[in-house]
């Protein structure tokens, strides 16, 4: 399914079960784990931090920053080294519904500087979803040998330059 770009407007009040841009509250428990709507969460939370940077809205900035990083490790939680801008096999989205409960995001630290988000090999991330699918939906016969993974990161370089803004504007306060 295509979805049509919203307005810019649209992204910064998006809101949809478990995620509300404007307010930046975001609950793992109830949001999609369709990779459709992972990147259009992914894109309402851009167009949120640079209007937040373009306005000098700094204070505000920090709880976006970690709210998106923490999206992006949940993102990692679900599909490995997948950028959500395609589609997942049934099975994956499937096994991904399933591990949004054993998500904890009080884990995961506040975005720093110096930290970003590690992935690893494909194989690994293969090897370790098809695992956890047989744990999980052992009764079920599905053919599991296709894998999609498109081995971009959820977050780009963009993105983390976007994020620096908060410690080049802490620096200069």
């Amino acid at each position: 399914m295509d979805l049509k770009p919203l307005p810019k407007e649209d992204y910064l009040y998006l809101q949809a079960p478990g995620i509300d841009i404007a307010l930046c509250r975001l609950d793992y428990s109830l949001i999609s784990v369709r990779c459709e709507d992972l990147s259009l969460y992914k894109k309402a939370f851009r167009v949120k931090i640079r209007a937040l940077i373009k306005e000098k809205r700094f204070q505000e900035l920090q709880a976006y920053v970690n709210a998106f990083y923490t999206l992006a490790h949940f993102v990692r939680h679900l599909y490995g080294f997948h950028s959500c801008d395609s589609g997942v096999e049934f099975w994956q989205e499937k096994l991904a519904q399933s591990l949004k409960t054993s998500f904890i995001p009080d884990h995961i630290l506040a975005y720093q500087s110096d930290t970003w988000i590690v992935y690893q090999k494909r194989n690994n991330y293969q090897e370790m979803f098809t695992q956890k699918y047989m744990d999980v939906f052992s009764k079920e016969k599905v053919k599991l040998d296709t894998f999609v993974q498109d081995e971009k990161p959820f977050l780009n370089p963009k993105d983390k330059s976007h994020f620096d803004k908060i410690f080049t504007q802490k620096e200069k306060s």
